[in-house]
């Protein structure tokens, strides 16, 4: 378990597994590769060229309103595999909503679930499911509200052994177990 009150910059260098990180941000530098539970309240930014193994997590908790006006939002940058679930929760959204921004040619094994808007790049595909208000597509030229384009969703060949979390609407009421942790 890793707690930061303040940003926290995950070089590529740096091995993670099984690791639980809080930080009001998290950066993560290209090229990273590992399995963890990032958490935070302002913003997670995902390098380029990053691996996630399965169950990772992204996700951005809001519990209380921010005292700075900010939109919260989960980047993903380009060519990066994640596995597991990207989230947004806000118990009470501000007038800023969240976002999660997927980059060009990534690609998503698990859930989305963001209380406002995904944004898609090029070349993106999502084996599993989204729950969304809206989509943004955005070029060099033109942003797009709910067009896809150039995107692939298939909900089909998300592993028949992921499991759901609780967080999304279609978690099952039936608890499993993910992972055994051994502990000193």
């Amino acid at each position: 378990l890793l707690h930061s009150d303040t940003t926290l910059i995950i070089d590529s260098t740096v091995s993670l597994n099984n690791v639980v990180v809080f930080a009001k941000s998290v950066i993560i530098r290209n090229g990273f590769r590992g399995n963890c539970q990032l958490f935070a309240t302002d913003s997670i930014s995902i390098g380029k060229n990053c691996r996630f193994t399965y169950p990772s997590c992204l996700g951005i908790i809001r519990l209380n309103a921010p005292k700075i006006i900010s939109q919260a939002k989960i980047s993903v940058g380009e060519n990066a595999t994640f596995n597991g679930l990207i989230f947004t929760r806000e118990k009470k959204p501000g007038s800023m909503k969240p976002m999660i921004s997927l980059s060009k040619k990534d690609t998503i094994r698990g859930q989305i679930y963001s209380q406002d808007a995904l944004a898609l790049k090029d070349e993106t595909v999502i084996y599993g499911n989204i729950f969304t208000n809206r989509f943004v597509y955005q070029n060099s030229f033109t942003l797009y509200e709910n067009y896809l384009i150039n995107t692939t969703f298939n909900s089909k060949n998300l592993s028949p052994y992921y499991l759901a979390s609780p967080v999304t609407p279609v978690a099952s009421k039936k608890k499993k177990i993910l992972q055994w942790l051994e502990g000193n």
